[in-house]
C-alpha cells in the first residue's frame, strides 16, 4: 500500500509507510515506469498495478494492459490516493482497495473495496466507507486488505481505531476492527 501525494502530507499517525513493490518483469517496468503500488497474481501471469493516475489490470510483460473502471477522485481539497489489491488464490478475481483522503485540512476519507474479473476487466464496487476525522469519535481508519477468504467468496479487511479529544493532532490506536465483506455471487467468471 503506498500514496501518491497530491496534497499537503497525511499526519504522522495515518502514515502508511515505505514503498514496498513485489517482482515486476522488466518490460513492464520500462512499459510503466511510474508504477505507485502493484500485485503480482500467484501463477505470475497478471498484474494489477496503479501508477497515479489509474487502476489497472495486464499480463506479467505489460502487453495487454486495461483500465480498470475504478473511482480515483471526488470534490474535495488536498487530495491523495491509496491503492492496494489482493488476487483471489485461483487467480481468476483481484480485489482493490481505494482510499481517497482529502479535505481543509486534510480529515475526509471515502475507502471503497472492488473486486475485478482478471479474463474481462469487468469491476464490482463491494463496499464504500466514509469519515471525517474530527473532533473525538472513534474512527477507523488504515483499511488494508488482509486476504481473501480460503473459499474465495469474500475479502478480509482489517483497519485501526483511532481515538482522541482532538482528532487528528492527538489520535491514537484504541482497537483494530476485521470486517469480511462477500464478493458478489452474480460476478461472472
Amino acid at each position: 500500500t503506498v500514496v501518491a501525494q497530491y496534497g499537503p502530507p497525511i499526519p504522522t499517525q495515518f502514515e502508511i509507510g515505505p514503498l514496498r513493490l513485489p517482482h515486476l518483469s522488466r518490460a513492464l517496468r520500462k512499459r510503466w515506469p511510474n508504477i505507485v503500488s502493484a500485485a503480482v497474481s500467484r501463477n505470475g501471469k497478471s498484474v494489477a498495478f496503479f501508477d497515479g493516475s489509474g487502476v489497472y489490470l495486464t499480463d506479467s510483460a505489460g502487453k495487454k494492459v486495461r483500465r480498470l473502471r475504478v473511482l480515483l477522485a471526488e470534490e474535495v481539497a488536498n487530495q491523495e490516493v491509496i491503492v492496494s489489491f489482493a488476487f483471489r488464490r485461483d487467480d481468476r478475481r483481484v480485489a482493490i482497495l481505494t482510499t481517497l483522503i482529502g479535505g481543509e485540512p486534510i480529515g475526509y476519507t471515502t475507502e471503497r473495496l472492488s473486486t475485478a474479473i482478471v479474463a474481462s476487466g469487468r469491476v464490482r464496487q463491494l463496499m464504500k466507507w466514509e469519515y471525517r476525522v474530527q473532533g473525538s469519535s472513534p474512527v477507523t481508519a488504515d483499511r488494508k486488505i488482509e486476504r481473501w477468504a480460503t473459499d474465495g467468496k469474500a475479502v478480509i479487511i482489517t483497519g485501526t481505531i483511532y481515538g482522541g479529544k482532538e482528532m487528528p493532532t492527538d489520535a491514537h490506536k484504541i482497537g483494530t476492527e476485521r470486517v469480511v465483506v462477500k464478493d458478489v455471487p452474480n460476478h461472472r467468471q
